[in-house]
């Protein structure tokens, strides 16, 4: 496969197999992409559902199950084989380790949850509402979220407390695929409330976008979800969520960063995505600084700091683009690029000396 960002639960370990000799759970089912798409490596669609026995060591792929493909796959938290998985042709239902399914809803299915707390129950999401069956996806009732609908928008990835079945989170995707809208519910899905999220503690700009919320096994309220590219954390079921990442922001520097000799405690990273940040006490401390001019972050590679007030980096408007050299002579406050500049594909910063370095010394 390509590894195109294909984000589904697209993976099922069945807990009613676990092995408390072996300490696993053996039985695992996971519903392949359905066409792949071109990112990074091989192109190779082989849509099917796959299953192994062994806890994942080998897989089996089982005839006849291309329908389930591309799919949200989950499991009854007791009953061993019975799988459920829902895609864009509608929720399928198994009650025989996956040999076989049969279709119980028809539509696209854009999200799919059990809890533990009810065991029978499952939770849907189509692009407009959301749908809850009673009896092991036999049949399905309207729920809630429909005021949530907007033209062009879809409802998505409902998730539900394994401890509280009336504690749901989802989501409602946007046409930019930056700026998602999360929501959660205090009473089973009837009715829904959009989340708060609380950035006081990071200071990269938040680009909001797929939620991937977990809840916690044993805390009703709790849970942790994504977005913004760094972790979040929820303690009042998903009304609020802080940052909660201990340091960890998930950004890509993409680039060479430096340290200079005669000013050890001033570093500046430039950053891919994020522009970058500037510390002046050895790393305790950090502050960002926009190199791109965007509200929503940018791109910036080769970062150096020349001194506390001078630094430099390879502007771009792409991953792949050109970069252009750019300038700040106030500690980050403000960018300008510097006129008749070359221009790199990859441009380096040496922190030796003047006579041992390129591009940077040049503007001084």
């Amino acid at each position: 496969m390509s590894g195109s960002g294909d984000r589904r639960e697209q993976l099922a370990f069945d807990p009613s197999t676990f092995d408390s000799k072996r300490s696993m759970t053996t039985d695992v089912y996971w519903s392949r992409i359905a066409q792949d798409k071109a990112m990074f490596g091989t192109v190779e669609s082989l849509p099917a559902m796959y299953k192994s026995t062994d806890g994942g060591e080998s897989w089996t792929q089982l005839p006849d199950s291309a329908q389930v493909a591309g799919g949200i796959v989950k499991v009854h938290p007791n009953l061993r084989g019975v799988v459920y998985v829902a895609n864009k042709q509608g929720v399928w239902r198994s009650d025989d380790g996956a040999a076989s399914f049969y279709k119980t809803w028809e539509g696209d299915a854009t999200g799919l949850d059990v809890s533990k707390a009810e065991p029978d129950g499952v939770w849907m999401t189509s692009p407009d509402a959301v749908y809850y069956s009673p009896d092991r996806c036999k049949t399905w009732k309207l729920i809630g979220g429909e005021d949530l609908k907007r033209q062009g928008y879809a409802l998505r990835h409902v998730k539900v407390s394994p401890v509280n079945a009336n504690n749901l989170v989802m989501w409602r995707d946007h046409l930019s695929g930056y700026d998602e809208s999360w929501y959660y519910s205090r009473d089973g899905g009837k009715t829904w409330h959009e989340s708060v999220i609380d950035s006081t503690l990071a200071f990269l700009p938040r680009n909001q976008r797929w939620g991937h919320p977990a809840w916690h096994p044993l805390k009703a309220d709790t849970l942790v979800n994504n977005g913004g590219d760094w972790p979040t954390r929820s303690t009042d079921g998903g009304a609020t969520y802080h940052w909660s990442a201990s340091g960890q922001n998930a950004v890509l520097v993409g680039g060479s960063f430096n340290f200079n000799p005669h000013h050890p405690d001033t570093v500046f990273a430039s950053s891919q995505d994020y522009n970058g940040a500037v510390t002046h006490d050895g790393g305790y401390t950090w502050t960002y600084t926009n190199v791109s001019g965007n509200g929503w972050g940018g791109h910036s590679y080769g970062g150096y700091a020349i001194n506390p007030m001078t630094l430099v980096a390879g502007a771009s408007t792409s991953w792949g683009g050109t970069r252009q050299l750019t300038v700040s002579h106030d500690g980050g406050k403000t960018w300008k690029p510097v006129e008749n500049a070359l221009y790199s594909l990859n441009p380096a910063a040496d922190s030796k000396t003047p006579r041992g370095c390129t591009w940077p010394w040049a503007i001084l």
